[in-house]
């Protein structure tokens, strides 16, 4: 008997599981206020025949930013009065059984942080439509998201960058030697110049003279 109440209890918990992972959700679960954020709405279908439509309202005070497209899959914005986007639409792809498909939202959040509720509405092929915009705990509960307080962005002072350490001024070269040229050869003296050249000539008129002398 206590084995076939264990049995009981443990598919009760995996019914519940089952049926929990099969609503759709919106991840991240947590965020930043005012804070741009990527968002992934999960569809799963749970019937057996597919999911042809899905639509997401987008919570109150959230800027659309884009959508990430998906092959097989065409989607459309609603707009209010002033031209903001407030709900999108995918059509035309189908969600079979046992399927999931996640499409991608970009958006800036709303600045209060608190929980915020993403409503959410899954249309089947035979017309039916699931609401998913009940409250936590619910059979159909709307997709939830925690926003968290944006950092204070005080004045943050900044140390003035250090002054650079001027290089050490390269050693300068030492002066190239001029270049030495070659010493000039002493000028030769004319005054000796011409004191040789006449001794020279008187040396030669004695030697003239003494030879004709001897003949």
């Amino acid at each position: 008997m206590k084995r076939f109440v264990g049995l009981l209890t443990i598919l009760g918990v995996l019914v519940v599981a089952g049926v929990a992972s099969a609503h759709v959700t919106v991840w991240p679960k947590q965020s930043q206020a005012n804070g741009y954020e990527r968002y992934t709405v999960r569809v799963p279908t749970e019937k057996e025949i597919p999911t042809v439509k899905v639509r997401v309202e987008l919570p109150e005070g959230t800027t659309f930013s884009g959508v990430l497209p998906v092959p097989g899959w065409k989607f459309d914005t609603e707009k209010d009065g002033s031209g903001k986007v407030v709900a999108l639409d995918w059509s035309g792809g189908e969600i079979k059984k046992g399927e999931f498909f996640e499409f991608g939202v970009s958006v800036r959040n709303p600045k209060t942080a608190g929980p915020v509720v993403w409503k959410a509405y899954q249309t089947y092929s035979d017309g039916s439509v699931v609401e998913w915009n009940g409250p936590t705990g619910a059979s159909t509960p709307a997709p939830a998201v925690t926003l968290t307080e944006a950092p204070a962005t005080g004045t943050q002072e900044h140390s003035a960058p250090a002054a650079a350490t001027p290089a050490a001024p390269a050693a300068s070269a030492a002066p190239a030697p001029a270049p030495v040229s070659p010493t000039p050869a002493p000028a030769a003296n004319p005054g000796f110049g011409t004191w040789l050249g006449s001794a020279s000539l008187l040396i030669s008129v004695i030697a003239l003279f003494l030879a004709l002398r001897k003949r």
